[in-house]
């Protein structure tokens, strides 16, 4: 991720001298970086409303206008902030809320960590978060005999930001496009109308389609999750599957530990 990129981070501080003073010390997050700092809390409100986004929140945890732990849990339930890096400054590290641990904070920090170190873990917090999941030039198929299906991983992908894909319904239908077509990534149902998931595998591996196609990630969707079936996917060299029903989060969770292993992202 470039580090030209514009940063906004909003400060929730109650005093906002010292959300001033703290974010000249974090300056150096990025060339292009913006505070929101309040005067109150509901200007502090006002002044994210206006911004098209926050990539982080660094709230206080003792903020005297509104419940921290309130403002935390509102925050990762928005969709509009639920890609923003949420962290908390406390007083005391060995006395914080562990409310906050479990709504998930990004990062906990206390008035004795060196800013240095405080500005070292947010810059990795908000540029993973502003790195795609599905990189942006990955071509993905999506094979499934459930129109159900294609249109809920549709919707996926595009909560993912990701809109390079193709929605297959059958083997055959498949078997076109990966002819025609080099993709990076395959999400393949186990059962089809025209065979299974292992039949196309078998035809990437024994047919003359491109190198890239031969080394996509392939990962298999299914409602099949017994030993036996997990040993045949892996004896075709696929080590990730997602488990059908599944919802965003489960989606996200896996392509996301799919990708990073296949990539090998940090």
């Amino acid at each position: 991720m470039p580090h030209t990129q514009e940063i906004n981070i909003a400060l929730c501080f109650s005093d906002p001298m010292e959300a001033m003073n703290f974010s000249q010390r974090l300056g150096e997050i990025s060339p292009n970086v913006n505070f929101v700092i309040g005067k109150n809390f509901d200007d502090f409100l006002k002044s994210i409303a206006r911004l098209p986004k926050i990539d982080c929140f660094v709230i206080e945890e003792t903020f005297k206008e509104c419940s921290a732990v309130d403002l935390v849990d509102k925050l990762k339930k928005s969709q509009r902030y639920k890609k923003a890096v949420v962290s908390v400054c406390t007083s005391n590290l060995k006395k914080v809320n562990s409310k906050f641990l479990e709504l998930g904070v990004d990062y906990i920090f206390d008035l004795m960590t060196s800013f240095d170190e405080v500005s070292c873990h947010l810059k990795k917090a908000i540029y993973k978060k502003l790195t795609p999941v599905i990189p942006k030039d990955f071509n993905v198929m999506v094979l499934d005999n459930s129109p159900e299906i294609l249109e809920l991983i549709s919707m996926h992908l595009g909560e993912l930001d990701h809109a390079k894909y193709d929605l297959c319904k059958g083997i055959q239908e498949a078997k076109i496009n990966l002819v025609d077509k080099d993709y990076d990534m395959l999400l393949l149902d186990w059962n089809l109308d025209d065979g299974t998931c292992i039949d196309l595998i078998e035809f990437i591996k024994t047919s003359a389609i491109s190198p890239r196609t031969k080394s996509a990630l392939t990962v298999v969707i299914t409602g099949r999750d017994d030993v036996d079936d997990i040993m045949t996917l892996l004896r075709y060299g696929v080590k990730d599957h997602i488990i059908k029903p599944f919802d965003f989060n489960e989606f996200e969770d896996k392509i996301t530990y799919a990708l990073d292993k296949h990539l090998k992202r940090g």
